[in-house]
């Protein structure tokens, strides 16, 4: 017995690092995908992707090399403003919930299956009164969405400049006939706006994207982005949990990261946007395990 367990963790070692070795450190993107907002890694041969509100309804699917094998226009949605793309293995979900001003209310998540729309979830925060909020309390702008468990997990962000950097934490239980989102929790990430999420294969982990965006003297473009791996936290509320970041790097000249997944249990999958000196990108990063500051 000892030895059959030894021989199957050792395959499942290999299997992890053969998925590895197929994602470079560093891939570029087509310009298909230029507003890339929403990735999911299906495998190597299947990476799905979105764009935001530059583009039509249209799915892309890209291989690990970066190379565009596919598009698909989603026949009856539009894409007012797709933010995020997650997936339960058997269905997927654009959510067109971008919302920079604060303002909308017609939050909208679509359901697809084999690439058919089967639902589409309106809801609203039930937090949110002011529709026309000023800054710093412009954190009603959703741009992230992750499933676990028959759940769909919402991520708001802030204003970039001038806004209080809190994220709060929306629930939809698909199981219900109308979901309705619940505000779970929220967090202050300083300085940093929340752009992604993503739940472990087995739903034990959430990744957490974030950055910062400022020109250094009126012209330097600077950028910080983080990586954020929260565990061990109370069911529903991901930011309760143990939190250990990861810097994505250089500083300067950094794309503007907005999509992530996993690629496997110890690897996770980033893309950023083109921005006025770099295209878009996607990125493979090694999630070692670090002590929380």
């Amino acid at each position: 017995m000892r030895t059959f367990s030894l021989i199957l963790i050792s395959l499942l070692f290999t299997i992890d690092l053969v998925a590895q070795k197929e994602f470079k450190r560093r891939t570029a993107l087509p310009n298909a995908v230029n507003e890339v907002s929403g990735l999911v890694v299906v495998n190597k041969d299947s990476i799905l992707m979105i764009n935001d509100s530059g583009d039509k309804a249209q799915l892309y699917t890209l291989n690990s090399k970066g190379q565009l094998l596919n598009k698909k226009l989603i026949n009856g949605i539009e894409n007012k403003d797709w933010e995020a793309l997650a997936s339960d293995k058997e269905d997927l979900f654009i959510a067109d919930f971008g919302n920079n001003c604060n303002c909308r209310q017609d939050l909208v998540i679509y359901r697809l299956h084999k690439n058919e729309v089967i639902d589409s979830i309106f809801f609203d925060l039930p937090d949110q009164k002011n529709f026309n909020p000023q800054k710093p309390w412009m954190n009603y702008d959703l741009e992230a969405l992750a499933y676990s468990n028959n759940t769909l997990h919402l991520f708001s962000k802030n204003k970039v400049q001038k806004g209080n950097y809190y994220s709060k934490h929306y629930t939809l239980d698909l199981l219900q006939d109308e979901p309705k989102a619940v505000l779970q929790d929220s967090i202050l990430l300083p300085k940093l706006v929340v752009t992604g999420a993503s739940f472990s294969p087995d739903g034990s982990e959430c990744l957490i994207v974030a950055y910062n965006y400022k020109m250094l003297f009126g012209f330097i473009p600077y950028s910080t982005t983080r990586l954020f791996r929260f565990s061990n936290y109370e069911a529903g509320a991901v930011y309760s949990g143990t939190r250990t970041p990861y810097r994505i790097g250089p500083l300067f000249f950094l794309g503007q990261y907005e999509s992530v997944d996993w690629i496997d249990a110890e690897t996770a999958l980033i893309a950023s946007e083109r921005t006025a000196f770099i295209g878009p990108r996607m990125k493979k990063i090694k999630l070692k395990r670090k002590k929380t500051p």
